[in-house]
């Protein structure tokens, strides 16, 4: 049986209210949060080609961040992908090692795609 993709719709992500992870499909998930950091985000799940580790970027708030908007940046080439995180981290004042990171797989999508 093939995986189900487009499992949420725009009223449902406005609606639930449940806590955890809610999948979308092509690994893409909205997160529901209570307590202090209350919220729903939206999240993308991947896994490291080069050590099949499990690994997680924020694609920001519902408020910020339509579903259909999740869906076109999830369904962008990997290469494409890796360019726009490449620019998230260049514009944030994240740790250098992350930095070098992201810049490790962009080189890799350019030589890949």
């Amino acid at each position: 049986m093939a995986r189900q993709v487009h499992r949420l719709s725009a009223r449902k992500v406005e609606t639930l209210t449940t806590p955890g992870m809610h999948a979308d499909g092509h690994g893409l998930y909205l997160r529901i949060t209570t307590g202090k950091s209350s919220g729903k985000r939206w999240v993308y799940l991947y896994r490291r080609p080069a050590d099949g580790k499990r690994c997680e970027i924020g694609l920001g708030g519902t408020t910020s961040v339509s579903l259909a908007r999740a869906r076109e940046i999830v369904t962008l080439s990997r290469g494409d992908f890796l360019k726009i995180l490449a620019q998230m981290v260049s514009t944030s004042a994240l740790h250098g090692a992350i930095k070098e990171m992201v810049s490790q797989y962009v080189d890799m999508a350019d030589e890949t795609y």
